[in-house]
């Protein structure tokens, strides 16, 4: 064999040992190729045109997609109720969230005997017996004189002056006491109270100070020692209830509140009050604002007093805002908030009412005038919006 043979025979085995390696390498792949062919069946469908879709909270007011609540004619002593209805049109559950907004005094020139000097006077001729308007008594007709509250705004400490129509007594099992309590910046928040009460039941009227904090009780530290600048006293044989604050203490405007307890008013019923308000149209918050007491929290109901300002319409009338499910007012109605209509923008009231998918609910506004507000709401007229928001949650 020459050297080419052998080279060439050298040439053929090497190139036949690669071809053997790739017929390998085809036949391992084969191998896996034909293990393919033994699937289990399967078939295929497809869905098509899928979507989602956002659904909706569609609120709208009254039969027509609006409406507007009007009163006119208004007045001392009268009442009334309007019914704004809310709809859900939407396909989607909601809750509803209800506040007074944008209220607007209209002072339209009082009568010329309400004078602007810093004195400020409320004159009371009527008290609830127990708290119930149901149950109303006059005090003009059993006592013969009436209830009188001065503020005097002109001096430092402020002196505000309650005369009583029968004195207070801190005999008996039940005592009587007297309370003014103050929002002294005016932020809707009661700050302090000074009262008159028989707290150590030692048969005398003691005075104390309430600076609206809690005991770790619970229950509010009620009787502390008045504080050095204030001044608490009764006078007149318990029919004169002065207290003074200094003024530095007090914005301009502040808000103020007063009631007398008189446990021990006769004619009563065994254990019940005659509930003396000292400022017209007043009461403690009762219903109260979620997540506050009748008596402590959002002092909604107090009227503000303002140096060289006569009180207008907007101070003086009461509104409460309730949501039911007709348009008359029954006692399963959500309770939104009460309170003199200008400081109602103070409160944002909850909780919210559920209002479903294709329902319809009432916002039920009552007004409520006092017949002891006096001659400076004349001709006035007070403007404000009812806000209603329907939410996708109770927290909105």
């Amino acid at each position: 064999m020459s050297d080419d043979d052998k080279n060439s025979g050298s040439t053929i085995e090497l190139n036949r040992r690669r071809v053997l390696g790739a017929l390998g390498t085809v036949g391992v792949a084969s191998a896996g190729a034909g293990a393919g062919t033994f699937a289990l069946f399967s078939d295929t469908e497809t869905s098509s045109g899928n979507s989602v879709q956002a659904g909706t909270l569609d609120l709208t007011l009254g039969n027509g997609g609006s409406a507007t609540l009007t009163a006119s004619e208004v007045a001392p002593g009268d009442s009334g109720v309007s019914a704004l209805q809310v709809n859900n049109d939407g396909n989607l559950d909601g809750s509803l969230d209800v506040n007074v907004s944008n209220v607007t005094p209209i002072d339209r020139n009082p009568e010329p005997e309400q004078s602007l000097d810093d004195t400020r006077e409320f004159t009371i001729d009527y008290g609830f017996d127990n708290g119930s308007p149901q149950n109303q008594v006059s005090l003009q007709s059993e006592f013969g004189e009436v209830a009188n509250v001065e503020i005097d705004l002109s001096s430092d400490p402020v002196v505000i002056t309650a005369d009583l129509p029968y004195a207070l007594d801190p005999n008996g099992q039940f005592d009587d006491s007297i309370t003014f309590a103050f929002d002294a910046d005016n932020d809707g928040v009661e700050d302090f109270q000074l009262a008159a009460r028989d707290y150590d039941d030692d048969d005398s009227l003691e005075t104390v100070y309430d600076d609206a904090s809690s005991l770790p009780s619970g229950s509010r530290n009620r009787n502390q020692s008045v504080p050095s600048g204030y001044d608490v006293r009764l006078e007149n044989g318990n029919t004169r209830f002065v207290v003074e604050v200094p003024a530095g203490d007090l914005s301009d405007p502040f808000a103020v509140t007063g009631q007398a307890n008189l446990a021990a008013y006769n004619p009563s019923t065994s254990g019940s009050n005659l509930d003396i308000p000292l400022i017209p149209g007043f009461g403690y918050n009762n219903p109260p604002v979620a997540g506050t007491s009748a008596f402590d929290g959002t002092a909604t109901k107090m009227v503000e007093i303002q140096s060289g300002e006569l009180r207008t319409l907007a101070d003086m009338l009461d509104l409460t805002v309730t949501i039911s499910s007709d348009s008359s007012q029954s006692s399963g109605d959500t309770f939104v908030a009460s309170g003199k209509v200008n400081r109602l923008p103070m409160v944002d009231a909850e909780p919210n009412k559920p209002l479903p998918a294709g329902a319809t609910n009432y916002v039920l506004v009552e007004y409520d005038l006092s017949p002891n507000v006096g001659n400076a709401v004349q001709k006035d007229a007070v403007e404000f919006d009812i806000e209603v928001d329907l939410n996708q949650e109770d927290s909105q």
